[in-house]
C-alpha cells in the first residue's frame, strides 16, 4: 500500500485544481474563439489604418467618439476584455496588474480603444487561449501517466518553453486566413530576432507540440 506524505497531497490537490482549471476553459475553447474571431473581423472591417492614419487630430478624435457610440462596438471590447480576463485566470493569473486592470475596466464598460488597439489585444488574447488549450491537453496526458502529485515538474518544464510569440505563431498557423498571409504575418512577428533566436523559438515551439501529444518531452 502506498501512503502519501503530507507535501505530496498538498501537490496533489493544488495540481488538480490546476489541471481541472485548464480543462474546463478548454470545454469553452470554440465559444471564446467564436467571440475573437468576431472582434478580429468587425475590427478589421473597421479598417483601423486608414481610420488612424490620415486626416486631422480633431477628425480622428471625432471619429474615434462615432466608432465608440455605436453599442456594437462597445460589446466587442467587453467580450473581448471577458475573453483575455478568462485565459489569465485559467492559468491562475492575478488581474492584479495594470494590463489586468485595464482588461476589468473593458469588460466593464468603462474604456473603449481603437480598433488597431483591439486588433493587439485580440491577437495576443488568441496566443493564451492556444496556450490554455494546449496545456490543457498536455497536463491531461501527463497526470494520467504520472499522477497530479507530480504535476509540479510538467508545469515547470511547460513554463520553462511557453512564450507568447511561439503561441502567437502557432494561432496565426491554426487560423483561417490564407497560406500567403500566414507566411506574412509570422514573418512580420519574428521580424528582426537573430538566428539564434529563431532556433530557440523552434525548439521552444518543438518542445510544447510533444509536451501537449505525450505529455512529456
Amino acid at each position: 500500500p502506498f501512503a502519501a506524505s503530507p507535501s505530496e497531497e498538498a501537490d496533489r490537490a493544488r495540481n488538480q485544481i490546476y489541471r481541472q482549471n485548464l480543462v474546463n476553459k478548454q470545454s469553452e475553447f470554440p465559444t471564446l474563439k467564436r467571440n475573437l474571431d468576431e472582434v478580429i473581423k468587425v475590427a478589421t472591417d473597421l479598417d483601423p489604418s486608414s481610420i488612424w492614419s490620415a486626416g486631422t487630430l480633431g477628425a480622428l478624435n471625432r471619429k474615434f467618439k462615432d466608432i465608440t457610440g455605436d453599442p456594437t462596438y462597445k460589446q466587442l471590447s467587453k467580450d473581448l476584455a471577458n475573453v483575455a480576463i478568462s485565459n489569465i485566470q485559467a492559468v491562475g493569473g492575478s488581474m492584479d496588474t495594470v494590463a489586468g486592470q485595464q482588461l476589468t475596466r473593458m469588460a466593464n464598460g468603462d474604456e473603449t480603444y481603437p480598433p488597431a488597439v483591439l486588433l493587439n489585444i485580440a491577437r495576443r488574447t488568441y496566443a493564451d487561449l492556444t496556450n490554455v488549450n494546449m496545456q490543457a491537453e498536455a497536463a491531461q496526458k501527463f497526470a494520467s501517466k504520472f499522477g497530479d502529485n507530480n504535476l509540479n515538474a510538467f508545469r515547470q518544464e511547460w513554463n520553462k518553453n511557453a512564450d507568447s510569440k511561439v503561441f502567437e505563431a502557432i494561432s496565426i498557423y491554426n487560423s483561417d486566413l490564407p497560406q500567403t498571409q500566414k507566411v506574412e504575418k509570422i514573418n512580420e512577428l519574428f521580424k528582426g530576432v537573430s538566428k539564434e533566436g529563431m532556433e530557440k523559438i523552434k525548439r521552444q515551439k518543438a518542445n510544447l507540440e510533444r509536451l501537449s501529444t505525450t505529455g512529456e518531452l
